[in-house]
């Protein structure tokens, strides 16, 4: 028997709210849960949104529930595009701690539960339409279940036990909103197809707004890949070592004079050249210099095997190795009161030491700059047993040479941080050093950089140990994006965009040796 253009129609519209439920509960599935792994974080996540976006558009014109759902979906979508663009970008962490960031999180937390609401009084009014028992047992089951989850989650947990739980009643509550979204469907509960609905044209089907939407992701991941993948750096034309401008000549003849001292006294000249005035004023009186250089490959060199009767020795041969780094210790009068801003403890009456210790670095060959680079500290007042303590503040710059010309600039940032570490073996603990972040310009040559700082003697016959660990990153292809210092400060330090090269100026009175690590 034939059917009816109503039976056809009446097919239509039930059609309709299966495949937007299915939607809607896609979309609540793939957004709960997610899988760290394999970028499943990013993408399911998306899927999910978009899902539940035109699930509710699909019910938007039933009546203001589903309308509140839709347009808390769009919020969403917005949400999960700023998450996911920002993720192309170095300053991901940096917005995502700040205030704007805040809001974004807690936007987004409150979009969901008004989603979860909408599709409550949605499944209500759709209840009695039909003539159903009002009952939303299932979605009331799932706010609570966000909320505790939620709960857990700013309190750091991470047991195994609980989220197994937690995962088996999702997909419980995930199962009971499907069972109500059948119920209401034998029931009869229809809602009117999008192809009669004439608020939007034609041609913004659904397919199309996935699309857009795919398409503002792809551009704005582009656009954070080419402008916003290194820092800001200030550039500026550094003025010639010596040089002097009027009324001037004093100060200059002064600087002059304290360079040539340390020139006498072993300071590499191509080094002082690099030096911010201020840091050569810092080494007035200097008494001695001890300097130890050495060159780094930052690349896999070529595996060399070589059989010896049964067994074959294996290593690593570098026919060039791009980074020169030196340590340099300027043994400053002990009675002097320094660059330091607090006071030190030790014995009064001994004349101990000072020290102003240098960590340069300089490419020998352009490695390719893809982002950010990073100078991680580990100073030599670190250890309570080490016997010296700080002194004053820690100071540099990064230089490049451009058409015979110096290039010089700040730190993007330079200072103390305080981070949290997951070791496997060790458990979590807290550690502090210092970070020096920048990003270096593709173009030009001799890219370098230093930072200084003082400490001084807790006791006399002190050992200094002052580590710096250089990580530079090697490739431009990484999602999330992670700065050089992030990458440091993650649990392990293996990864496929960064290296990692260290150095150790360590000396007892006037020996020194230094250590290093590819």
């Amino acid at each position: 028997m034939e059917q009816t253009t109503e039976d056809k129609q009446t097919t239509e519209n039930i059609g309709c709210w299966r495949s937007a439920m299915n939607r809607i509960l896609w979309g609540i599935g793939l957004t709960g849960i997610t899988w760290n792994f394999l970028g499943l974080d990013y993408v399911l996540p998306l899927i999910g949104v978009i899902q539940l976006l035109l699930g509710f558009r699909a019910l938007r014109r039933e009546h203001a529930a589903w309308y509140t759902g839709y347009g808390l979906a769009w919020i969403k979508v917005a949400g999960c595009l700023a998450v996911l663009i920002l993720n192309a970008t170095v300053y991901r962490t940096r917005v995502l701690e700040s205030a704007a960031g805040t809001v974004l999180v807690w936007l987004g937390v409150a979009a969901t539960f008004g989603v979860l609401l909408s599709l409550r009084e949605g499944f209500r009014q759709a209840q009695r339409k039909v003539e159903l028992p009002v009952h939303t047992g299932c979605v009331d089951g799932m706010i609570v279940w966000n909320a505790g989850s939620l709960l857990l989650a700013k309190m750091g947990y991470h047991g195994l036990v609980l989220g197994l739980v937690l995962m088996i009643l999702f997909f419980l509550l995930l199962r009971g909103m499907y069972r109500l979204s059948v119920e209401l469907e034998k029931a009869g509960y229809e809602v009117q197809s999008l192809s009669v609905q004439p608020e939007l044209p034609e041609y913004m089907t659904d397919g199309k707004i996935a699309g857009w939407i795919l398409g503002v992701l792809v551009v704005g991941i582009g656009c954070g890949y080419l402008f916003l993948n290194r820092y800001h750096m200030e550039w500026h034309q550094m003025e010639p070592a010596g040089a002097a401008q009027a009324g001037q000549e004093e100060a200059a003849e002064d600087l002059a004079q304290i360079r040539r001292n340390l020139a006498v006294l072993g300071f590499p000249e191509d080094i002082l050249k690099d030096l911010r005035p201020e840091d050569v004023l810092a080494c007035r009186g200097a008494l001695q210099v001890l300097v130890s250089e050495e060159d780094y490959p930052v690349n896999d060199g070529d595996e060399v095997r070589t059989q010896q009767g049964s067994s074959t020795q294996i290593r690593t041969e570098y026919d060039v190795k791009e980074l020169h780094l030196t340590g340099i210790a300027v043994e400053l009068p002990g009675d002097g009161a320094g660059s330091g801003v607090r006071d030190v403890p030790g014995d009064e009456g001994e004349n101990l030491k000072r020290w102003k210790l240098f960590h340069h670095f300089r490419w020998t060959k352009n490695p390719g700059f893809y982002g950010t680079e990073a100078l991680q500290i580990l100073p030599a007042y670190r250890m309570e047993m080490g016997g010296c303590v700080e002194d004053g503040p820690f100071t540099g710059q990064v230089l490049y040479d451009r058409n015979g010309e110096t290039m010089a600039a700040d730190y993007y940032a330079l200072g103390c941080e305080t981070y949290d570490q997951d070791r496997m073996l060790f458990g979590g603990q807290t550690a502090t050093d210092v970070f020096a972040e920048f990003s270096m310009p593709g173009q030009g040559e001799h890219h370098r950089g230093y930072v200084s700082y003082e400490v001084r003697e807790r006791e006399s016959l002190v050992t200094v140990d002052s580590w710096v660990n250089y990580v530079h990153q090697s490739s431009g292809v990484q999602y999330p994006v992670q700065t050089a210092k992030e990458y440091r400060m993650a649990p392990g330090i293996f990864g496929n965009a960064f290296r990692v090269v260290q150095d150790a100026l360590q000396f007892y009175e006037s020996e020194i040796s230094f250590y290093h690590v590819y």
